[in-house]
C-alpha cells in the first residue's frame, strides 16, 4: 500500500470515529445552582402532588426545582439537557431536562438527593427518584448509578446514566 493510500485511511478512521464518539458519550449534570445553608423541605417534597404546578409559579413545568428552607447543609442542583421524543409523538423531537438535587454535609458527604425529569406530565411523585446509597461523597465525574437511586417506597434501583461535572461559572467547585 503505498503512502497516499494510507494517509486516506487514517483521516477515514479519525472522521469516522469522530462520527461515532457522540453515540458513546457519557450524559454530563451541570453545576447550575449552590444553596449553602439550605436543606430539601421535606414536608413539600412529601405533598410533592399536592401543591399548584407550575412550580415555581412563574416556571414552564410542573415541576422545574424542588422547594428548599434554612438548613445547615449545602444543596447542588444539576441540570442535564437532551433531545427527545414523547412516545405517543416519536416524530416529534423536544428538548428535555433533567434535573439532580443533592443535599452534602461540609465534608461533601450526600446526605440526600433527588433526580426528576422536568419535562413529564403525570403526577410528579411518579416520576421522582430518591438516594438509595448515602454513603457517598460529592466529587467532579461521580456516577449517578452510584447513588442508586429508587422510586419512593420501591427497593429496586433505577439506571440513571450519567456523571456530575461540579464545575460552576469557571472554577472547579468540588475537585477530587
Amino acid at each position: 500500500m503505498n503512502k497516499m493510500v494510507r494517509m486516506e485511511i487514517f483521516f477515514i478512521a479519525i472522521a469516522f470515529s469522530l462520527f461515532l464518539a457522540p453515540l458513546h458519550a457519557e450524559k454530563i449534570y451541570q453545576l447550575t445552582e449552590i444553596q449553602k445553608n439550605s436543606d430539601f423541605d421535606e414536608d413539600f417534597i412529601k405533598n410533592i402532588d399536592s401543591h399548584a404546578v407550575p412550580y415555581p409559579k412563574d416556571g414552564n413545568f410542573m415541576m422545574g426545582t424542588l422547594k428548599t428552607k434554612k438548613g445547615i447543609y449545602t444543596i447542588y442542583r444539576f441540570v442535564h439537557a437532551y433531545i427527545s421524543s414523547y412516545h405517543e409523538e416519536p416524530q416529534n423531537k423536544v428538548i428535555f431536562h433533567d434535573f439532580v438535587m443533592i443535599k452534602a454535609d461540609a465534608r461533601g458527604k450526600i446526605l440526600d438527593a433527588y433526580q426528576y425529569t422536568m419535562e413529564w406530565q403525570d403526577s410528579p411523585s411518579a416520576r421522582l427518584l430518591r438516594l438509595g446509597n448515602p454513603w457517598v461523597f460529592l466529587k467532579q465525574g461521580l456516577k449517578l448509578n452510584d447513588l442508586k437511586f429508587r422510586y419512593a417506597g420501591q427497593t429496586d434501583f433505577v439506571p440513571v446514566p450519567g456523571i456530575l461535572d461540579t464545575v460552576f461559572g469557571y472554577k472547579k467547585i468540588i475537585k477530587k
